[in-house]
């Protein structure tokens, strides 16, 4: 966990450059009423990969043997044909409000369009969604669970949404990858 907050801040550092070089229209991802964004980042696929590639030796330190498996490539040629990628985190400090409750608001507050509901994972403490839009142009998902803050117990938003295509076999064999240096030794 700590590790990726160190990715997202700095993936969110050099998302404010880039937004300060280049106007792009705001994130339209909802905050949850009585919540408060903890996290934005608003980049192109390019803007992810420059930063991905700034970050890399920083990362290596944290990633360890991930790092040598993880190249800035390999991200680009994921990420190649996107043109945007939002996230929002949010957190919900009020404690009569449910995970439940928060995945129901961001599944019906879907971006325009016919979407489609790919995966929902749910229990008590959780949820897990992802709609995509037909032939995967564009990707929905978010993630609601509890989380431990000042020793309360809060709800967190995680909310993604991608323009553009994800190629996911390219995803497939980098997780293959990853996997593989994970559970060898």
């Amino acid at each position: 966990m700590k590790r990726l907050l160190i990715v997202l801040t700095a993936l969110a550092l050099a998302a404010a450059q880039s937004c300060a070089q280049d106007e792009k229209p705001p994130i339209d991802i909802p905050v949850y009423p009585g919540g408060s964004t903890t996290m934005e980042v608003n980049m192109t696929a390019e803007e992810l990969i420059a930063a991905v590639e700034a970050m890399m030796p920083s990362m290596a330190e944290n990633l360890g043997p991930l790092a040598q498996v993880v190249s800035p490539a390999d991200i680009a040629d994921v990420v190649r044909d996107v043109k945007r990628i939002e996230y929002l985190q949010v957190e919900i400090p009020k404690a009569s409000v449910s995970v439940r409750q928060v995945a129901d608001f961001y599944a019906n507050k879907l971006p325009a369009g016919q979407w489609s509901r790919v995966v929902w994972l749910s229990d008590e403490t959780r949820v897990t969604a992802l709609f995509a839009q037909a032939g995967t142009e564009k990707l929905y998902g978010f993630r609601v669970s509890n989380t431990k803050q000042d020793g309360k117990t809060i709800r967190r938003a995680q909310v993604l949404k991608i323009e553009g295509r994800v190629d996911y076999v390219k995803v497939l064999k980098l997780g293959a990858k990853v996997g593989a240096q994970l559970f060898s030794g």
